[in-house]
């Protein structure tokens, strides 16, 4: 789990660099169509998702490093010892043993002795917002089976603020029951949309890509803009 986690702490940092540039990149583009921003999210998805990269004398992003790197850290003194002394009728100093050195000290390297634990409050973190994500879908699924079908794959439910789409390969669009009819066609066609661009799907991966990387603040704003993006890109559409 150490080295999981470990290379999970290099992913992001990498990650955090694509996140940054992506940011700014959304500044110079809020003019320009939705569509541009929310594509520009899937190099931050790819690099957060994928362990490897493609290193290069040019490369911008830092490399990786692994565990096996954090050792301890050596102080070595200098190879031979020379005990010398003064030779008689000499002016200089003379050579009369070679002794070899003493073993290099070393010196513990504190997140070496810290990697243990913080592996176990990350996968304790990973465990807390999996399980509220599942528990918050049980009591969803409770709330909509009393949903009354409409046509083809709309549902009417009670109690829900918005529209949403909820399934993955049989995706289902929830409407609130009081939506007057006029603008539930717009509604419609806007989770329509997000069907059609598998934007659902996309959701739920990245609640599981927060979730492994809930440490990190530049992800949870990533989270934030990458599902404002999703919805302008859809409205725009």
């Amino acid at each position: 789990m150490e080295t999981l986690f470990f290379t999970v702490l290099g992913m992001s940092a990498t990650g955090s660099v694509v996140i940054l540039a992506v940011l700014l990149a959304r500044l110079a583009l809020r003019k320009a169509p939705k569509i541009f921003s929310y594509a520009l999210w899937a190099a931050a998805l790819f690099r957060l998702l994928c362990p490897f990269a493609v290193e290069s004398a040019f490369s911008l992003l830092p490399a990786q490093t692994s565990p096996a790197s954090i050792k301890m850290t050596e102080i070595s003194p200098p190879d031979l010892q020379i005990i010398s002394k003064s030779a008689p009728g000499s002016s200089g100093p003379r050579a009369d043993h070679v002794l070899p050195s003493a073993p290099a000290a070393s010196s513990p390297d504190p997140l070496q002795s810290l990697l243990p634990i913080l592996s176990v409050l990350w996968a304790v973190g990973i465990c807390f917002f999996l399980l509220y994500g599942t528990a918050s879908a049980v009591r969803l699924q409770k709330k909509l089976c009393m949903s009354i079908h409409k046509q083809e794959n709309i549902y009417l439910a009670d109690g829900i603020p918005a529209a949403f789409v909820l399934g993955i390969l049989k995706p289902r669009i929830y409407l609130p029951s009081n939506i007057s009819s006029e603008f539930s066609e717009f509604v419609i066609c806007h989770e329509k949309m997000h069907i059609k661009r598998k934007d659902h799907i996309i959701k739920i991966i990245l609640f599981i890509l927060t979730s492994i990387y809930w440490f990190h603040p530049l992800i949870w704003a990533a989270y934030y803009f990458v599902n404002k993006d999703i919805e302008f890109a859809c409205d725009e559409a």
